[in-house]
């Protein structure tokens, strides 16, 4: 029995499909494809996959983003495994590294989401380069009680939207996201993470468990004017306010760790950031992508 179900909330990006179903497909794990696109490319890519661990749902069309929120929320609930991770359609998921995240939580009921490193990868003249690699430490979030793990999550931000999520937490997660309704949709993925960290413990694995297109022109970030991200700044606040009122939070603590946020990203020493470079000189396929990671995973 499959312990880990692949969700995959579509909206057209329909080109990017069949690759992704090339490269993200294994006999280990159940799928969930929650479609809300306004064409029919993907229902007709989807229609001809006899695969009995996939199950194609088309939802009504994203007109707006409460269709959004409502689709991913009502698939959610028909999740049957214990646990559960949410994927893009221009992205790649590390089996590895997801295997080893599982067996871990698996032994460990304290813990309900965790993730590895989410490295990075460019396309350009249709050929694949790795660009991020462990930039994305969440060891500074993890094995915290929640308020604390909120406080850190928001004061050095890095992403936990792709970790692998015990089931009902995520339900939980996205129950909020329906609940609030975002006006700005790039403040889901923090409220996702807020709730996330305020029903459950948070842990974090010296691997590499996915690996985001990091180039790609149509992206909900790339497409946003920077006018919009000036206004959804306002939300973020009432975002806080709801999370800990909800669950009997420290407002100002939390918001005072949103505030005096800082990034901070660990320097390399020259060595390793040579062979960063030189690897990322070489193109590869999705596959030697993969393998490259898990053999250079020793580099910090």
């Amino acid at each position: 029995m499959s312990k880990l179900t692949i969700l995959l909330a579509l909206k057209d990006r329909y080109l990017e499909t069949n690759n992704w179903i090339e490269n993200n497909y294994y006999d280990e794990f159940n799928y969930i494809i929650a479609d809300g696109s306004l064409g029919e490319e993907n229902q007709n890519i989807f229609s001809k996959i006899k695969q009995k661990n996939f199950n194609y749902i088309r939802f009504k069309k994203d007109i707006t983003l409460n269709d959004y929120y409502k689709k991913v929320y009502e698939s959610s609930l028909l999740v049957n495994t214990p646990f559960v991770m949410q994927v893009d359609n221009d992205d790649i998921i590390n089996k590895l590294g997801i295997t080893e995240c599982l067996n871990f939580i698996n032994k460990y009921p304290d813990i309900s989401l965790i993730t590895g490193h989410i490295s990075g990868f460019n396309k350009k003249n249709n050929r694949n380069y790795l660009t991020d690699f462990k930039e994305n430490s969440c060891t500074h979030i993890k094995n915290q009680n929640n308020s604390t793990q909120i406080e850190n999550y928001l004061n050095n931000y890095r992403i936990i939207w792709y970790s692998i999520y015990r089931t009902n937490i995520f339900q939980k997660a996205w129950q909020d996201c329906l609940l609030f309704s975002c006006k700005h949709v790039v403040n889901t993925e923090l409220l996702h993470g807020l709730s996330s960290l305020a029903n459950g413990i948070f842990d974090f694995k010296n691997n590499t468990t996915y690996i985001r297109n990091t180039g790609q022109t149509d992206s909900i970030y790339k497409s946003i004017s920077s006018e919009e991200i000036k206004k959804s700044k306002n939300e973020i606040k009432e975002i806080i306010l709801f999370i800990s009122k909800k669950y009997n939070l420290d407002e100002n603590k939390i918001l005072s760790a949103y505030i005096s946020a800082d990034k901070k990203y660990k320097k390399r020493n020259i060595l390793i950031r040579v062979i960063l470079y030189l690897i990322r000189q070489k193109s590869v396929s999705f596959k030697q992508l993969i393998s490259l990671i898990n053999k250079i995973n020793f580099l910090n």
